[in-house]
């Protein structure tokens, strides 16, 4: 009886495997490589410097200086480069005693040169923080701002481009997932089931762009958990990457 049960699940494992919209490991690997190669240049890390001052019933009792590094993904030829905003002001997630001031920004490209940046347009929620070179880049330069945009649906595979940190070399990583929510209201949202390194692009299994790994929080702080990872529908990214482009051309 028990040998009869397990052949069961197995026979229904092996159809599953066999029905359309599941995809097998050699063709998720296949898909994941085609995007790498493609599109990994396009994910940089971001190093900050960051002054932060800690407060006690209002008096300040410390302060200091941080230097860290944030994943981004260049959305132009120009350099233009979105972060997560909450990685630029740890303040906003680290409580009422904490404050910080943003200091110099370098943009590290996947060939290891680090070019000066700085903060053109910040939309505090959507979460996003776009960053500019304060030069004229050599192209060419990677950028996935111009590619096909895709609409997800519940539980539909994706994949994340990121970068390690500085232990890893800075070298380009990938990830497999799938959409685990769907959130409406008050704008739409994709809610990744493991993906977390913000700031990443995700893309769809044939290459088209989703948008980006972002955070969502409460302002107020009367929720637990109090923030959550996001996938930012490309869509939205873009429209606010516009008035980006047009604040920089202004301060020209």
């Amino acid at each position: 009886m028990l040998f009869r049960k397990r052949t069961t699940i197995l026979i229904s494992f092996f159809l599953l495997a066999l029905c359309p919209g599941f995809s097998s490991a050699d063709e998720i690997a296949s898909a994941g490589r085609s995007i790498f190669q493609k599109h990994c240049a396009a994910v940089v890390k971001v190093k900050l410097v960051i002054k932060l001052r800690i407060f006690i019933s209002g008096n300040e009792v410390k302060n200091s200086e941080l230097i860290s590094e944030t994943t981004g993904t260049v959305l132009s030829s120009s350099g233009l480069t979105l972060v997560s905003l909450n990685t630029t002001e740890p303040d906003k997630l680290g409580g009422k005693n904490l404050d910080s001031e943003l200091g110099d920004i370098k943009i590290i490209f996947h060939d290891g040169k680090e070019v000066p940046a700085t903060v053109v347009l910040r939309d505090s929620d959507l979460d996003l923080a776009f960053i500019m070179p304060l030069k004229k880049l050599t192209p060419p330069v990677h950028s996935i701002g111009s590619l096909k945009i895709t609409e997800p649906e519940i539980l539909d595979e994706f994949f994340s481009l990121g970068r390690l940190g500085k232990l890893g070399s800075r070298e380009p990583s990938i990830s497999f997932d799938r959409i685990h929510a769907i959130v409406k209201k008050p704008r739409t949202l994709y809610i990744p089931l493991f993906t977390r390194e913000l700031g990443s692009p995700v893309f769809s299994k044939n290459g088209d762009w989703i948008g980006v790994i972002l955070v969502r929080y409460n302002k107020t702080g009367r929720t637990t958990p109090r923030a959550m990872s996001v996938i930012l529908p490309a869509n939205d990214i873009m429209e606010v990457a516009g008035q980006a482009l047009e604040a920089k051309s202004a301060a020209h």
